[in-house]
């Protein structure tokens, strides 16, 4: 009886075992298999951005460790994938969770780890767990990068920015890094009204990168006009 307890329980750590490894196994194909798809996707984009404009990085020095707050101005729909390409960094994009739901693009969003985030009024409870996942994001020293305008220019002009950038910074301080994207207005992707489909191809963009500002020195207007310079000058 004995002998026979023994050669069962043997028999059913071999399969435990044996499941855990599989697991484990299957785990890290998933993992490759999701990396190998990230990896195509950026090289398809980075290939189409570089084809279609001529992209100019003037004093992006974004510090590639600890955690990081990033402010831009929104000229277009292809802001967020520009920077992500041309910033040598991971940087967890807050999208707009209509965008992030969509069925074409979920899974690239999910490989990203980009944080969807709604209107409190659209939908309060994306709302607060977008501000949850910001703040793991910062805890675990990480980079976020926020359109603090909460919308795509209309004109060409930046709009104020919203309230949400000092709740992030107010629950968890991190010292805020501001970028300015230019020569994007105008182009297919942006809002600009009667725009051609191939206006503005092979034109110049300049992503230009600030200083560093602290913390306890970040408010909704001193970013403003941190990225208004940038973007003016």
């Amino acid at each position: 009886m004995y002998e026979s307890g023994s050669f069962f329980m043997c028999f059913l750590w071999y399969y435990l075992l044996k499941i855990i490894l599989l697991g484990i196994f299957m785990s890290k194909i998933k993992n490759t298999v999701q990396n190998l798809f990230v990896n195509s996707i950026r090289v398809l984009l980075n290939g189409f951005i570089n084809v279609c404009y001529r992209v100019k990085k003037e004093n992006l020095d974004v510090p590639k460790t600890g955690r990081l707050l990033l402010v831009g101005n929104h000229v277009s729909y292809l802001d967020a994938v520009l920077l992500s390409l041309k910033i040598k960094r991971t940087i967890r994009f807050i999208v707009y969770y209509k965008i992030y739901n969509n069925f074409l693009l979920n899974r690239f969003f999910k490989a990203i780890k980009a944080i969807p985030i709604a209107g409190y009024k659209e939908d309060k409870q994306v709302f607060s767990k977008a501000f949850d996942l910001i703040a793991e994001a910062l805890e675990n020293e990480e980079a976020v990068f926020i359109f603090p305008e909460g919308m795509i220019t209309y004109n060409g002009e930046m709009n104020e920015f919203k309230s949400g950038i000092e709740h992030i910074l107010k629950r968890t301080p991190a010292p805020v890094y501001p970028i300015a994207i230019k020569g994007l207005w105008g182009s297919y992707f942006s809002r600009k009204k009667n725009k051609p489909l191939f206006g503005k191809l092979f034109s110049k963009i300049t992503l230009k990168g600030g200083k560093v500002i602290p913390a306890d020195k970040a408010d909704r207007k001193s970013l403003f006009n941190a990225v208004f310079q940038l973007a003016k000058n």
